[in-house]
């Protein structure tokens, strides 16, 4: 019976020296057992220290693919998943999540300061464009490019002056101010533009374009090859809705800008947006917002199948903030039922999906800052 009592005993002592549970850490503390002073040291050598951007990478992308779909947030996402018959952000890499607040003391975003953020890397306040809190122009990602030679272009489904496309390249207090920003565009050396804005870009912008060498067209044809640069304008403000027969498509768009760009022995940036998205959110209109979606299914597969034939490309997609604080449900039938808990935008956390060399970078959570950071490593980093 003694010997029954120390076997037992002997193996008691033997798994509390040998747990790491909380609990019986205690229990080897008070009996004294060996091994407790060195899981004190272990636990306090923990590294809690946040990682600071720009990432030193092991690959460097030739060619970066950014995609912005405006408004949308996981509701959003969530329907698309439902709603398509192959999600395509499934197919990247690497997903992080990014904060989005402009500065100080708001936390409810607008894409002018959100676009600058991510185009710059600095924070700004509501409706700035491609300038930090005090105005003061900032450079952008697609501005770096251009000095490094390479081929840069932004489309959208909004007009091309509007706020995410217009903080790559225009600065600015206010992001109303449509016709200055247009000028600005026009002036800028952005290689490929396409989108709505024919009202914006009416009198000196269009002027001032021509006048530099550039091509104005108000229709894509196919199998077509256009000098650049190129100023594409296919409505006089926004283009109309997916769901309604856009005039061109967001995917056309893309196809034509990388047609274009992607003959450039330097590489190329662009920047796509799938604007309406967000349209669809003010607007709590779920058919709207699923007609928006399916056409950023496409535009998506589309960059990742390119992505695949140049695997020199980064393929970065996210959003500027969400829009209408959207939710998924179902009826008693299992049909998606889509609620809205406002017709403005929200300080929701929004995903970034990446794919291509330094892809890795856009694991986690951190700032929309770092993705301008980030970005513009890359670029700083080409030869």
């Amino acid at each position: 019976m003694k010997l029954y009592r120390t076997v037992i005993l002997c193996l008691i002592f033997t798994l509390i020296s040998c747990s790491t549970s909380p609990e019986l850490f205690f229990i080897r503390s008070y009996l004294g057992i060996p091994g407790t002073e060195n899981i004190i040291e272990t636990e306090q050598k923990i590294d809690s220290e946040p990682r600071s951007f720009p990432l030193k990478t092991k690959e460097i992308p030739q060619n970066i693919i950014f995609i912005i779909a405006d408004g949308l947030g996981i509701g959003q996402l969530t329907l698309m998943f439902y709603d398509v018959s192959d999600f395509a952000p499934s197919k990247f890499s690497n997903l992080g999540l990014i904060s989005v607040h402009p500065s100080p003391p708001r936390k409810v975003p607008d894409s002018a300061n959100t676009a600058t953020s991510m185009a710059t890397g600095v924070k700004t306040h509501r409706g700035g464009i491609g300038v930090d809190e005090n105005d003061e122009p900032v450079k952008t990602v697609l501005e770096y490019a251009e000095e490094k030679g390479m081929l840069t272009g932004l489309t959208a489904t909004s007009s091309i002056a509007h706020a995410t496309p217009a903080s790559f390249a225009a600065h600015i207090d206010k992001r109303s101010k449509y016709n200055e920003i247009a000028l600005q565009m026009a002036q800028s050396d952005v290689d490929v533009m396409l989108g709505g804005g024919i009202d914006h870009f009416d009198g000196e912008p269009k002027n001032y374009f021509l006048n530099k060498g550039g091509k104005i067209i108000y229709g894509i044809e196919p199998d077509v090859n256009h000098s650049l640069p190129l100023l594409g304008l296919f409505s006089d403000t926004h283009l109309k809705s997916a769901e309604d027969g856009r005039e061109v498509k967001t995917l056309e768009m893309a196809k034509l800008a990388l047609k274009l760009l992607n003959t450039s022995f330097k590489g190329f940036f662009l920047m796509i947006e799938e604007s309406q998205v967000d349209f669809a959110g003010h607007a709590n209109n779920s058919e709207y917002m699923s007609a928006e979606l399916q056409s950023l299914n496409s535009v998506l597969h589309y960059c990742l199948d390119f992505q695949r034939k140049n695997p020199n490309t980064l393929v970065l997609f996210t959003a500027d903030h969400e829009t209408g604080g959207m939710a998924v449900e179902d009826t008693k039938e299992g049909d998606l039922h889509v609620q809205f808990t406002t017709g403005h935008h929200t300080a929701n956390l929004i995903p970034v999906f990446a794919i291509g060399p330094g892809a890795e970078a856009f694991s986690g959570v951190y700032d929309n800052t770092d993705i301008g950071k980030q970005l513009i490593y890359f670029i700083q980093q080409h030869k």
